[in-house]
């Protein structure tokens, strides 16, 4: 291949080349390994499908600000530069806000562009020694989750981290409230206790090299302890769903769909339609507008007509998520949520022009191609309970 570039730096054509050997070698898949408390040792690695930034529906400030930051932790000089500064190599970042709003995708897409492997631990039924074990097990990373069991006194959970061959990205996921105090009747022999969490999150013997990243539904239910300065360096609130970000989820759930049946033009016209009615002020989630979106595949004027039904379906709570209310951000008055704006319906107006094969052509197939043998479907299996 041969390149020309007319210009006095040879800069581009480096960060060209860059970029091509990057994708090169990016997989579609990410590297995880699952470690329970039953399974210290486990080296049984599974793939897992990546998940990348463009489709993570984010403020596009906001997912800058994560990713850039992230970048330069990453940066090969970073570790001399926290040398020379008389820092130790790690970094803490916090992500919280309502389920569903993509704090985990988030952690995934990071994983995914900075090419990352990732470990699961899953703290249920570890105590402060079987977590030390897990952490410091002969992996290229490590990661953390955890869910609530029994009491919010109790801290049992998984944990997910991930980092590259001489770096570590921690992710951990915290959910309820008391964490780290004492169980009054553990429902389990062995908990994690917070004392044991921060004394390897940055005691003597935690492990330098690595991101943290520590994930909430509520912040204020945290301990104090958790979020001082050198546990989490940087906090970003991850929110409900706004019009921009509405309707960047529309465009790439229509626009990237093979099957689709409109041009990407008529596809960003009704994306216009659908944030204009979006609600100025919501309490819906990313995830609340990828399965809404999805289940209407293929059908983006429908997605905008149907909307407001939609809409009046989850306001008084069906299919809405479970929220810590004492953690909530009052806005305005409840009557200002998740009330629908108006919109120009003749955006959804189509003519020929705005669909990939146009109609008339599809209604004058040949004799040859209605005896077409249709492609195979996809192996896979379908289960039944």
């Amino acid at each position: 291949m041969i390149i020309h570039f007319l210009g006095g730096s040879t800069r581009p054509i480096h960060t060209l080349l860059a970029r091509f050997q990057k994708e090169a070698y990016m997989s579609d898949d990410i590297d995880v390994l699952e470690i329970t408390a039953g399974n210290l040792q486990s080296q049984d690695w599974m793939k897992q499908s990546a998940r990348p930034l463009s489709t993570i529906d984010l403020d596009p400030d906001l997912l800058s600000s994560i990713v850039k930051d992230a970048e330069i932790f990453f940066n090969p000089s970073s570790r001399r530069f926290y040398m020379s500064t008389g820092h130790l190599y790690c970094k803490g970042y916090l992500l919280y806000g309502p389920p569903g709003t993509g704090k985990t995708s988030m952690c995934m897409a990071l994983a995914t562009h900075l090419d990352l492997k990732v470990v699961k631990i899953n703290m249920d039924g570890m105590d402060d020694k079987d977590l030390q074990e897990a952490f410091n097990l002969d992996t290229d990373c490590a990661n953390v989750t955890r869910r609530p069991q029994g009491t919010t006194n109790e801290y049992q959970s998984g944990h997910r981290d991930s980092w590259a061959p001489e770096n570590s990205s921690f992710d951990l996921d915290i959910y309820g409230s008391g964490l780290g105090r004492q169980p009054q009747k553990p429902k389990t022999p062995k908990v994690v206790m917070l004392s044991g969490l921060l004394n390897i999150i940055d005691g003597v013997s935690a492990p330098t090299d690595r991101l943290l990243i520590m994930t909430a539904n509520g912040p204020s239910s945290l301990d104090k302890a958790l979020r001082r300065p050198g546990r989490v360096d940087r906090d970003f609130e991850i929110g409900y769903a706004t019009k921009l970000t509405a309707e960047m989820t529309f465009k790439w759930v229509y626009g990237q769909d093979e099957l689709r049946s409109y041009t990407l033009q008529a596809i960003d016209r009704m994306a216009k339609a659908f944030h204009d009615q979006f609600p100025a002020q919501s309490h819906i989630t990313t995830a609340q507008m990828e399965d809404y979106c999805i289940a209407l595949r293929d059908q983006p004027a429908e997605a905008v007509k149907r909307f407001v039904q939609w809409l009046h379906r989850i306001k008084p709570g069906e299919d809405g998520f479970t929220y810590d209310i004492n953690d909530a951000e009052v806005d305005g008055p409840d009557s200002e949520v998740n009330v629908s704006d108006p919109y120009d319906a003749g955006l959804l107006d189509l003519v020929s022009e705005d669909y990939v094969v146009p109609p008339e052509e599809i209604n004058q197939s040949s004799p040859e191609e209605e005896d077409e043998v249709p492609p195979p479907w996809l192996d896979i299996p379908l289960f039944a309970i």
